[in-house]
């Protein structure tokens, strides 16, 4: 039995309805346990907040299990890995809403250790956007790039259309890929770039206990904190 042959066929878990949890079922099947995989928001110990994510990646073995809501999860922005914005195509205003959730993910700070003007901004976190379909052909990088955002905030560096194909600019060239092994492909590229972005931070828990109001975590199930709605604020 090969390697593609042990897995469960990555199209066979997106037949039916489409909606967030296929993708998150397909990434947590591919990708090792080392990685997390959830939605929610990502923060950072100054009290910011990303828009709410419906796919995060993150490294699992330095993520606590904090939830806001039962299975929305808060995950600090040094322990991120990469955030996807899922969506039934790949139009304009899907590429924008994916490209404005990257930005907000990037606009958070890493504390590091030492005083709070050595943060640093988190723009190596990995942002893409999954689709079903796109409403351009996926032929050309020609054709492509004119339609991804400019802003580095913004950055898309990866996509997934199902139907037609996938593109990455990993190492900065934009690639594509339109036949029907795009995503296994997408999956290996992405798998490949994880590898390299294994985070360098050490978490700052002091700035994170800090920045909480203690009098309202109410601790719930062991090995998880309950944050009420409002415990952090959305960047500045």
């Amino acid at each position: 039995m090969t390697l593609l042959e042990s897995k469960p066929a990555p199209t066979d878990l997106l037949q039916g309805p489409v909606h967030e949890d296929r993708w998150l079922d397909v990434f947590r099947k591919w990708l090792p346990q080392r990685y997390g995989i959830a939605p929610g928001w990502v923060i950072d110990s100054f009290g910011g907040r990303s828009e709410l994510l419906k796919l995060i990646i993150f490294d699992a073995m330095a993520t606590p299990a904090v939830h806001q809501k039962p299975l929305q999860r808060l995950i600090p922005i040094e322990t991120t890995l990469a955030v996807f914005s899922p969506s039934l195509s790949m139009e304009e205003g899907d590429i924008a809403r994916a490209a404005r959730q990257a930005a907000s993910v990037r606009g958070l700070r890493r504390a590091v250790m030492g005083p709070p003007s050595a943060a640093v901004y988190a723009t190596t976190v990995i942002a893409g956007i999954l689709a079903l379909r796109s409403d351009g052909d996926l032929t050309s990088a020609d054709d492509l790039a004119p339609r991804l955002p400019r802003l580095e905030s913004e950055r898309l560096d990866c996509g997934l259309a199902l139907r037609q194909g996938a593109f990455d600019a990993f190492d900065r060239n934009l690639r594509i890929m339109n036949h029907a092994g795009a995503l296994t492909y997408f999956l290996f590229r992405l798998l490949n770039k994880l590898q390299s972005c294994a985070c360098p931070y050490a978490v700052n828990w002091q700035a994170y206990a800090e920045t909480l109001d203690a009098r309202r975590v109410a601790v719930g199930d062991v090995g998880r904190a309950h944050i009420p709605q409002g415990g952090y604020s959305t960047p500045c």
